[in-house]
């Protein structure tokens, strides 16, 4: 498979606008069923670590999840790109600094 990219779409920082946004961490959850009180939580970031956790921070209270992190070089603002499945439907939101986190 090949990937051609629309250099047309880019994610804007939620508080300056700016598009020079940098991945900093990546999140995956994964259940291995559905409503499994816990799962594999695998962390892609500087300390490259693979452990079995409870799933608080999952963005999906009965599935898999996946957070993308990411930081703004134009105002250093931090957000997470969180997505998560539901009956088989796909769910983003964007969270930044200013959120609370649920």
């Amino acid at each position: 498979m090949t990937w051609n990219i629309d250099y047309e779409k880019t994610f804007k920082c939620a508080s300056c606008g700016g598009e020079n946004l940098h991945h900093d961490a990546v999140d995956v959850y994964f259940r291995n069923h559905e409503d499994a009180p816990e799962g594999m939580f695998i962390r892609c970031a500087d300390d490259l670590s693979i452990k079995f956790v409870p799933p608080e921070g999952n963005p999906s209270n009965r599935r898999n999840g996946l957070v993308i992190s990411f930081w703004c070089e134009g105002c250093d603002d931090k957000s997470q790109l969180a997505i998560q499945q539901h009956k088989g439907t796909t769910f983003y939101q964007w969270r930044h600094d200013g959120d609370e986190h649920e």
